[in-house]
């Protein structure tokens, strides 16, 4: 293989470009392209001047994408692109074209005025070169149906009822809408992000889809009401051949709904398993469980955060105790952010300006990033050597402000 960097063209794509655009992407990936790929990324909401694109010789040799999202930060909201289809064929890799595609990306992203970018890495080795940091942690999980018994099973004054697809847009929303605004790193879902998450693998108008599903049957959805609202709801699938129960997605409003739909998920009958997927590590399944050592748990990292914008991301976000801070960022590749900030901040409201004072803690962009929604302490990354303090009491200040209620989770894949 050459490993030597090549002469490439990078800029956003042309409509008539989008085509070729999918097809090196799903390359990148390993996939084949189908038809239904293309319908169902065109369904998403194509902006081609967010599409990026890598050109040799006319073709397209690498591909980076994004949308625009609004994402919780501890106590507020911000706008965010959310980054996807970071991809470069098997035939040019370790050419340099991932941090050229990565350099016009952030560039225009900065250019836009968001102040963050998040996105999922198909490699824990890559993205941290570019300022991004592990922002999000979940669980996996496995149990066999007999030691699903539930310790504490409260009085219910619901119910668990079936709905149909067109039933669960609405209901659905309600729940979510109910939680997202205070659990740092859930993403706001309009029409388009609830299309995409219910969308079936069944197949669209383009054709069947039956690859990604792997003998799981098509989504059932069920909903928690109590006094004729939805409290809570659950996106799961079957597998009759392995006999499986997979939870796709699940979030409550109330802790009888959230005790309510495990306990429905658990009843369903001729299932020997029950998995589920991307758990926020601060669920209280294990505490629900009579015998939790049961509940087999793999912990990874999901979403990666990107602060293009320090100085903007850390006046956008509340903080657990008044305190006032001095942080130096380092950040090579976007060094409109290596600087001193001055960050005064409570839980009402924050401020952060440039400084020469003398730093209390100094880090990376990517190090902040992964403290910014509260996945690690300062002194986890201390400890690590990662970060450097000043003193002891400053280090537990910087815990003490950056601390969250909830852990932070994001549902959402793209």
């Amino acid at each position: 293989m050459n490993n030597a960097h090549m002469d490439v063209e990078v800029r956003s794509i042309k409509s008539d470009e989008y085509e070729p655009f999918i097809r090196a992407m799903k390359l990148g990936f390993g996939d084949h392209t189908t038809e239904d790929d293309i319908h169902q990324s065109k369904e998403k909401g194509f902006e081609p001047d967010r599409a990026i694109a890598a050109f040799h010789e006319g073709k397209i040799v690498g591909t980076t994408d994004s949308f625009h999202v609004e994402i919780a930060v501890p106590g507020h909201v911000l706008s965010s692109s959310a980054v996807h289809g970071v991809a470069v064929p098997p035939t040019h890799r370790r050419r340099g074209i991932l941090s050229k595609l990565m350099r016009r990306q952030i560039d225009d992203l900065y250019g836009r005025g968001e102040p963050l970018a998040i996105l999922h890495a198909s490699e824990s080795s890559i993205y941290g070169r570019y300022g991004f940091g592990r922002s999000i942690f979940v669980e996996e999980w496995s149990i066999d149906r007999q030691y699903t018994a539930i310790e504490r099973f409260p009085k219910l004054s619901g119910q668990v009822e079936m709905v149909g697809p067109d039933e669960a847009n609405s209901m659905f929303a309600q729940v979510y809408d109910r939680v997202w605004l205070n659990r740092p790193g859930m993403i706001k879902r309009d029409k388009r992000l609830w299309e995409v998450r219910l969308r079936d693998q069944m197949g669209t108008k383009a054709g069947p889809v039956e690859k990604h599903r792997e003998g799981d049957t098509a989504y059932f959805h069920a909903v928690y009401i109590r006094d004729d609202r939805p409290d809570g709801y659950v996106l799961y699938r079957v597998n009759h051949q392995n006999s499986k129960l997979y939870v796709n997605e699940l979030i409550a409003a109330t802790n009888e709904a959230e005790v309510a739909l495990w306990s429905f998920c658990f009843g369903v009958d001729l299932r020997e398993t029950v998995e589920a997927g991307n758990r926020p590590l601060d669920d209280p399944l294990q505490w629900i469980l009579k015998d939790p050592r049961r509940l087999l748990r793999t912990v990874h990292d999901t979403l990666w955060l990107r602060l293009l914008n320090v100085r903007e991301a850390l006046a956008g976000r509340n903080y657990a105790q008044n305190g006032l801070l001095v942080l130096e960022i380092d950040d090579p590749f976007c060094p409109w952010n290596a600087a001193r900030y001055e960050l005064e901040g409570g839980p009402e409201r924050s401020e952060c300006r440039p400084t020469n004072g003398t730093a209390d803690l100094r880090l990376s962009a990517a190090d902040l990033a992964s403290v910014y929604l509260g996945a690690v302490r300062f002194r986890t990354l201390f400890h690590a050597g990662r970060v450097q303090v000043r003193t002891p009491k400053t280090l537990a200040m910087a815990d003490a402000m950056f601390a969250t209620d909830l852990q932070p989770w994001c549902c959402d894949f793209f």
